[in-house]
């Protein structure tokens, strides 16, 4: 009898530690999920919320590149957490930003060649487009205000009250005149294409504009708009496909360069030089396609995301040292040394979609944390790595 209670012993010691074992591998991902959580709440503290706040106000087109990462990141908490204070927050950053747009000929010392009665910002940083009207910076942060969009659109708050319901009107009323009309006006009156201006030269900077094409088709109810919006997006996917090139030492992950490569029958313009695309500026690419691959654009679909996914994993990410090159094809930018580490504002989000690269950021978010403060990531890329995992969770 001593001896069958003994081994039944054993046989529920070994049961208890797999029930264990099992019950952690069960509450991973919110653990997880939980701690960037906190780590975000922890960057996002009152001084930074304010900085923001300040900067939202300001009326210089070029901090709009700052408060493009921080909506995202806002909204990625939104997501998460279901805490209304993120949205009230993204809405705050919004109002300020549109409350500080001036009528384009009435703007003091603006040197903007086209000026017009269109509502718009100047920058007001030295070799920055001084004074001068950005398209560039704009595209910037209303790619992130038009998801914005689309989310509350898509969740139903815009429903909740006629308060919200109007403040989307109002919002969404401003970007189709006040970003959309005049650029595609602007591009119309000086390049006689209402594409040029949106193509221009270079992936990345092409990829903002093509993003609010995608959200603005979703969300906007004017017909004509949403032909231009998928005339805009279904270009510049055509252009991207062009660039993409597979890898040669890996056939399953891309290359590409961030000037066109073929801009026939496009309003694109061919740079006379040749650049591969370096990292940092990659972001804005990995992110229209996430926002494709969100919004089920046929235009794209999960054998890419693969291919993006193999690029990080076998040719941007350096495991020896826990950091990232600095161009798409693994070469160093003697331009922008150390810039490939910055990940969080694209291809941080591809992770969403395979764990091994989730477990990559995870790794180095735990131990290059100078990493993320040098090129002023963290709060984007904590943001970022809770959602990454929410969404594991959703899918288990």
């Amino acid at each position: 009898m001593h001896i069958i209670n003994s081994f039944t012993l054993k046989k529920l010691r070994v049961i208890f530690v797999l029930f264990y074992c099992l019950q952690i591998c069960k509450i991973c991902f919110p653990q997880k999920e939980q701690s960037f959580t906190n780590k975000f709440v922890n960057e996002y503290s009152i001084a930074v919320k304010n900085v923001s706040i300040a900067v939202s106000m300001s009326g210089n087109s070029y901090d709009f590149m700052h408060l493009s990462t921080t909506l995202d990141a806002i909204q990625a908490a939104y997501i998460v957490t279901k805490d209304s204070a993120y949205l009230n927050d993204a809405i705050q950053l919004i109002d300020n930003i549109i409350s500080t747009a001036t009528i384009s000929s009435t703007i003091p010392g603006n040197t903007y060649k086209y000026k017009d009665n269109y509502l718009g910002w100047i920058s007001q940083t030295p070799d920055q487009a001084f004074n001068n009207e950005a398209f560039l910076f704009e595209g910037y942060v209303f790619q992130y205000i038009t998801r914005f969009l689309y989310l509350i659109n898509r969740n139903g708050w815009i429903f909740q009250s006629p308060e919200h319901l109007q403040w989307y009107n109002i919002t969404l009323s401003f970007i189709e005149k006040n970003v959309w009309e005049k650029w595609i006006t602007r591009s119309k009156l000086q390049y006689g294409s209402p594409n040029r201006i949106f193509l221009g030269v270079r992936t990345h900077m092409a990829a903002h504009w093509a993003g609010i094409a995608l959200v603005l088709e979703k969300v906007s109810l004017n017909q004509e708009l949403k032909n231009q919006c998928k005339a805009l997006y279904s270009t510049y996917d055509l252009l991207l496909r062009r660039n993409l090139r597979i890898n040669v030492a890996h056939p399953d992950a891309y290359t590409w360069n961030c000037t066109w490569d073929n801009t026939d029958g496009t309003p694109a313009k061919k740079d006379k030089e040749v650049f591969i695309q370096d990292v940092s500026h990659g972001n804005h690419v990995i992110s229209y396609l996430i926002t494709a691959i969100e919004l089920e654009s046929a235009n794209w679909n999960m054998d890419d995301v693969n291919r993006f996914i193999n690029t990080v994993e076998k040719i941007i990410y350096n495991p020896q040292n826990i950091s990232f090159n600095d161009s798409v094809d693994g070469t160093p930018s003697p331009e922008r040394p150390g810039w490939g580490n910055f990940q969080a504002d694209g291809w941080i989000k591809l992770a969403r979609y395979d764990m091994k690269l989730q477990n990559v950021y995870m790794r180095f978010a735990e131990t290059r944390a100078d990493l993320l403060r040098r090129y002023s990531q963290s709060l984007q890329y904590y943001a970022n790595l809770a959602l990454n995992q929410y969404y594991f969770q959703l899918s288990n």
